[in-house]
């Protein structure tokens, strides 16, 4: 069974791939390009980042990124487990 969902993160492609080994520090992966393949036991989910562009608010320029992720036989825990993890690398905080 394969699942499919995207977000869009407001992050330079090069701060995505300096954040990703702390996002997956537990999970064994391989990056092709913009295409990141993350291994769980029998399944896969399958990391795919769009062309970055730029989101313009008045003076301030964004980089912004489509994430695709494909997750193909995953089981809810594991995804849990994951997710939980990786948005944990990638929050930012603010005030």
């Amino acid at each position: 069974m394969t699942e499919t969902f995207k977000r869009e993160m407001t992050i330079s492609h090069s701060d995505f791939f300096r954040i990703l080994p702390k996002a997956l520090k537990s999970y064994p992966y391989e990056r092709k390009d913009n295409v990141i393949t993350v291994t769980l036991d029998k399944a896969e989910i399958s990391i795919i980042l769009s062309e970055q562009r730029h989101r313009q608010i008045a003076s301030l320029s964004l980089p912004v990124t489509d994430v695709t992720f494909q997750i193909k036989n995953v089981a809810e825990i594991t995804k849990k487990d994951f997710f939980e993890q990786f948005d944990r690398a990638y929050h930012r905080g603010g005030g």
